[in-house]
């Protein structure tokens, strides 16, 4: 016996012991995603059986050309531009990095003009002024790039729970619209 064979005796087991009913809708919602071709042979020959006739199938192109239709109607809804917002969120990083540097190059130069600007008698005042203001200065870098990384984080963070609630959302509804 080939394996095509083995299969669809398989099927045929399988669906013999469905009702007729449920055979019915399951001809008559014709979803080739979810049924191979040879169940739908199998199914048809069932109900061909024990009915005497075949119940109407509705056009599978046309139920995936709606689904898909559907679906570019559900991502049109959104309330945001995930290019528009990929971008801000990759300028908040940049800024993050920008802002680092800015800080570190006003660091350096402090202490460069602190080193050079003062006699190096006054060693007590270049000291303080590295530790007070400095790192004072680095400190605040820092912060502000925490912060702009953060919001950048946060941005991708937003937008992925926005996608997964919105497929989530999508599957359901169709796991609905299936069960009716």
């Amino acid at each position: 016996m080939a394996e095509s064979d083995e299969l669809r005796r398989q099927i045929l087991e399988n669906m013999e012991l469905r009702s007729t009913e449920e055979l019915k809708q399951i001809w008559h919602e014709n979803d080739r995603a979810v049924w191979s071709a040879m169940a739908f042979d199998v199914i048809g020959e069932i109900l061909q059986r024990r009915t005497g006739q075949l119940p109407s199938q509705e056009n599978y192109e046309e139920k995936l050309q709606k689904a898909r239709l559907a679906q570019q109607t559900a991502e049109e809804e959104t309330y945001y531009s995930l290019p528009r917002v990929e971008k801000v969120a990759t300028m908040a990083d940049i800024a993050a990095w920008v802002v680092l540097a800015g800080y570190l190059i006003d660091w350096g130069l402090h202490i460069y003009d602190s080193m050079f600007g003062l006699n190096m008698g006054n060693l007590g005042i270049l000291i303080q002024n590295i530790a007070l203001v400095g790192i004072g200065n680095i400190i605040s870098g820092i912060y502000v790039f925490v912060i702009l990384k953060a919001i950048a984080q946060a941005i991708y963070i937003l937008v992925d729970i926005e996608e997964n609630t919105h497929l989530h959302s999508m599957s359901a509804a169709s796991e609905q619209k299936g069960q009716q």
